[in-house]
C-alpha cells in the first residue's frame, strides 16, 4: 500500500532545488529511469533507504523525463513519465503493461521537470512518496494529489 504524503517544506525544498540546478547550469535534460520489469520491483528499488531515480543527461533533445517510485516488499514500484515540452505525465504500477495519463488543463509549451521523493518503507510495507512538477520557464510549480485518480494542483506564489 502507498501512503501519499506531501509536506509543503519537502515541495518547497524539491522547487528550489529545481531551480537552483538551472541557474547553475545543471537543468540538464533527465535521461529516463529504467522502467520496471513485469517481475515487480528490483531488488535495489524495493531497499529500504531506495531514492526515487532521477539521472540527469548531458543530451537536450531529450521529450521524455521519467521517476521512479522504488516499491516494497507489499507495495509495488511506481513509474512516472513527463513530456518534457508539454508537461503531460502519464504512470504505471507494479507490471503495468501501458501508462496511464493524468488528466490536466491545457498547459503553454515550457521546459516541465517532474520531480519524485520517497521514504523508506514502513514495518508494514507501505511507501509514503511525492510527485512535484515545475515549469522552468515560468516557474509555475504543481503537486500531485495523494489519491486515483490523480490530478495536479497549483501552487500559487506567495503574495
Amino acid at each position: 500500500m502507498f501512503k501519499p504524503v506531501l509536506s509543503a517544506l519537502a515541495v518547497a525544498a524539491m522547487a528550489t532545488g529545481l531551480a537552483s540546478c538551472d541557474k547553475m547550469g545543471l537543468g540538464q535534460q533527465p535521461a529516463a529511469a529504467p522502467a520496471a520489469t513485469p517481475s515487480g520491483p528490483s531488488a535495489a528499488s524495493a531497499s529500504s533507504g531506495a531514492a526515487p531515480s532521477m539521472a540527469p543527461s548531458m543530451e537536450a533533445s531529450r521529450a521524455y523525463q521519467t521517476v521512479v517510485i522504488p516499491g516494497s516488499s507489499s507495495a509495488s514500484v511506481g513509474v512516472f513519465r513527463i513530456n518534457v515540452s508539454t508537461g503531460q505525465v502519464s504512470f504505471g504500477w507494479g507490471s503495468a503493461t501501458s501508462m496511464t495519463p493524468i488528466a490536466d488543463l491545457a498547459l503553454p509549451a515550457g521546459q516541465y521537470r517532474l520531480v519524485g521523493w520517497s521514504q523508506p518503507a514502513g514495518a508494514d510495507g507501505s511507501v509514503s512518496w511525492g510527485m512535484v512538477r515545475m515549469d522552468a520557464m515560468s516557474g509555475r510549480v504543481w503537486t500531485l494529489n495523494g489519491a486515483v485518480p490523480y490530478n495536479w494542483i497549483e501552487m500559487a506564489a506567495s503574495k
